[in-house]
């Protein structure tokens, strides 16, 4: 199935018209034959980078919010918000509703892990419908599926996540969200229903190099696209 379509009214341009896309993502290591690729800011790199590879790998076109030197064999086009864009792209392309999906995110040094899941169980006594995401891995009502092993997935590996999901009825989604994730910007503008902070303590310091840093991470889940305000609750540093 060409899934151009699903997508055509967010990027406004012609010059995919000739592509067939049957599969999307921003790892060149994804890339497939008919494969849309995503050349974005990485946590080291940009995807520009790794246009050519995407290339001989089959894809058949690319967006990316940076210009690229020299000339590619496949169409590209730029989109300068393309961090903010990516959520609704993602939505038409696994032919997914936000209304679909009531997210929750969980942030702090402990008990990411216990709140995320006892919130998942909760709604399943309850009968609903309820994916978890986080250190467990992946967990869609009962069945666990198989994940990359981040704490927090991409952008690109929650939709296939929640495309897994195949929702009949809204579905509470509780994510971990790590200080990693959120430095990386990896959710990008998706939209929460509700984001917690439980606490922030001393951590990952060979990452952030200073607890400042480390704080100032953690508090960033302000800035991600919330719906409701955030409950913060501080413990001392250890």
């Amino acid at each position: 199935m060409n899934k151009l379509p699903l997508i055509k009214s967010l990027i406004e341009t012609n010059v995919f018209d000739e592509c067939f896309i049957e599969s999307i993502t921003d790892d060149s290591r994804d890339v497939n034959k008919n494969s849309l690729f995503v050349a974005r800011q990485g946590e080291a790199s940009h995807g520009k980078e790794f246009i050519k590879e995407a290339t001989k790998k089959g894809a058949s076109c690319v967006i990316s919010d940076q210009a690229v030197e020299g000339e590619i064999d496949i169409p590209i086009y730029y989109i300068n918000n393309l961090e903010d864009m990516l959520p609704e792209i993602l939505f038409r392309f696994h032919e997914l509703s936000k209304d679909d999906f009531i997210f929750h995110g969980v942030t702090g040094t402990n008990g990411k892990t216990t709140t995320a899941f006892m919130a998942h169980n909760i709604m399943r006594e309850l009968h609903k419908p309820s994916l978890y995401i986080g250190t467990l891995g992946a967990i869609i009502n009962d069945d666990r599926i198989q994940t990359k092993g981040n704490t927090t997935p991409g952008i690109f590996e929650l939709f296939a996540i929640l495309q897994a999901c195949r929702p009949q009825k809204k579905t509470y989604v509780f994510l971990e969200i790590s200080s990693h994730a959120l430095v990386q910007k990896r959710l990008c503008n998706l939209a929460f229903f509700q984001t917690i902070i439980l606490n922030i303590q001393s951590d990952h310091l060979d990452y952030h190099k200073t607890e400042t840093s480390y704080i100032n991470a953690k508090l960033s889940i302000a800035n991600l696209n919330n719906k409701n305000s955030i409950n913060l609750e501080f413990l001392p540093f250890a």
